[in-house]
């Protein structure tokens, strides 16, 4: 699932919304996805990548996770990534 440009506002990036998103289409599918990572011994993974300026200017993005998607990602035993990558100035 690709939510890179549909979740910015004015630039803004945030992961609250977009991680509640992609849970809210996931949850419903947590047997079969339980059954997947059981059989095929998989470790599973919210990855969130984000590219930022170091412009003063610019807002930082918000990084953060509401309850409903920390006990999903508990519950099906997955592992939170977030990796952090800053743009030269222009």
């Amino acid at each position: 699932m690709d939510f890179l440009t549909e979740n910015l506002i004015e630039d803004y990036i945030d992961v609250f919304e977009m991680s509640s998103e992609i849970v809210a289409q996931l949850i419903y599918k947590k047997d079969k996805l339980l059954e997947a990572i059981n059989r095929f011994k998989l470790i599973p993974r919210l990855e969130v990548v984000l590219s930022f300026s170091t412009d003063d200017k610019t807002s930082m993005p918000a990084i953060g996770f509401d309850t409903e998607t920390v006990k999903f990602l508990g519950e099906i035993g997955a592992v939170i990534d977030i990796d952090t990558y800053q743009q030269p100035r222009s």
